[in-house]
């Protein structure tokens, strides 16, 4: 799965959490990713994580960082209509 997010966020995120736990090691795996929105460079980190790993980041995002849990959570497939 990819979850994009904000620089911003990324780094607000990042400094809630345990630098040796789990959520830590898959975050150090983001890349960095550029791209043009609205005529303006929009920069973000892109996160590859499975499904169970997505979980684990959106319940850390609820707990230590609510304003990013909203990015993890896009990650998850869209459920039918």
């Amino acid at each position: 799965m990819r979850v994009s997010i904000p620089i911003r966020q990324y780094d607000i995120f990042v400094k809630t959490i345990n630098p040796s736990s789990p959520a830590a090691e898959i975050l150090k795996t983001a890349g960095y990713h550029r791209e043009t929105k609205n005529g303006r460079f929009e920069r973000t980190m892109e996160i590859s994580c499975t499904a169970d790993e997505l979980k684990m980041l959106v319940q850390l995002a609820t707990q230590h960082c609510p304003e990013v849990a909203p990015f993890f959570r896009q990650g998850f497939p869209k459920r039918p209509s």
